[in-house]
């Protein structure tokens, strides 16, 4: 429950707006019944009739504030959500567009690739290097000098501009002048 209260989710929020009225409405409200009671405003049918129709009146509107808050929240949560994908969408087609070959990875595995360095390689679909291991586009040979390379850009954190011998779709070696950079990108 804590748990819950304490997020910084609508839940949460809805959750530290609606204990407190929950819990302190029928308090207050019992009370000011009891008190009616007591001075004699009223008999005991009425008295709980009024207490439970003030109840709810009071708690409807005070859930109907709570949802139309969390409401236009959310709607907020959905233009910033449209937003950062179109964002996305434009960085995308700038990269899909560019006449550098740009490729995107995780340790040795190629996520993304672009239509120009695709071309390079002499593939027609870039989504077919897509999986691949980098080191499968290196020239055998070549291979423990760029794995070594690769290495120590790894533990510098940059590697140094470098022309590589690789591997066309079709067998040929293509000779590629990498600059890799390792970049941190949030959209």
């Amino acid at each position: 429950l804590m748990r819950v209260v304490a997020s910084a989710s609508t839940s949460g929020r809805l959750a530290r707006r609606m204990l407190p009225a929950a819990i302190l409405v029928p308090l207050v409200l019992g009370g000011l019944t009891l008190l009616g009671l007591r001075v004699g405003l009223y008999g005991v049918g009425f008295a709980m009739a009024l207490f439970v129709a003030t109840q709810i009146a009071l708690l409807a509107g005070f859930t109907w504030w709570s949802v139309r808050s969390s409401f236009g929240a959310e709607a907020e949560r959905r233009r910033s959500v449209e937003e950062v994908q179109r964002a996305q969408t434009d960085f995308r087609q700038v990269i899909d567009k560019s006449p550098d070959g740009i490729t995107i990875r995780r340790g040795r595995t190629l996520h993304y690739a672009n239509p120009a360095f695709a071309a390079c390689l002499g593939y027609s679909d870039a989504a077919q290097l897509v999986g691949a291991d980098i080191f499968d586009l290196v020239v055998p040979e070549d291979r423990e000098i760029v794995s070594r390379r690769f290495l120590e850009g790894q533990r510098r954190g940059v590697s140094e501009s470098s022309g590589i011998r690789t591997l066309r779709h079709d067998g040929t070696v293509a000779m590629l002048a990498f600059s890799p950079r390792k970049r941190r990108l949030t959209i």
